[in-house]
């Protein structure tokens, strides 16, 4: 069976950073158009990550995984969904830009760390490829 996960991982990841960016901009050149971009992105991201962070969990498990390098990748994964669903909520009952700013911020900061570890542990340890 083909594993899943790497086909869906790297959609998340770039909605994500592309929301970071898009509301980064937005502040340096004042465009409220870019921040309801990155206010879309964002959701769409956050949706993405669910059946990401699943297929991950799923063949994590059905392959009998276990490494210290994949227990970080998971725990920055699951960081990565908690924050952005709860930072949506947050949002969603009080539209504020501070909210949906820092949430781009710390999203973006565990998504690179979910990035770097899911990195090292298929090219650094070759965990979860097969031979």
């Amino acid at each position: 069976m083909t594993p899943l996960h790497p086909k869906l991982v790297h959609f998340p990841i770039a909605l994500f950073l592309s929301a970071w960016i898009l509301d980064a901009l937005s502040l340096a050149f004042k465009k409220e158009p870019m921040h309801k971009a990155a206010v879309y992105v964002y959701v769409m991201a956050a949706l993405s990550s669910v059946l990401t962070v699943a297929s991950g969990l799923w063949e994590a498990d059905r392959l009998h995984l276990h490494h210290p390098i994949l227990y970080a990748h998971r725990n920055y994964a699951l960081s990565v969904l908690i924050v952005s669903w709860i930072s949506l909520i947050a949002f969603w009952i009080q539209r504020t830009r501070l909210i949906f700013t820092c949430a781009c911020w710390i999203t973006a900061a565990l998504v690179i760390a979910a990035g770097y570890f899911g990195g090292e542990m298929v090219y650094g340890y070759g965990i979860g490829v097969n031979p």
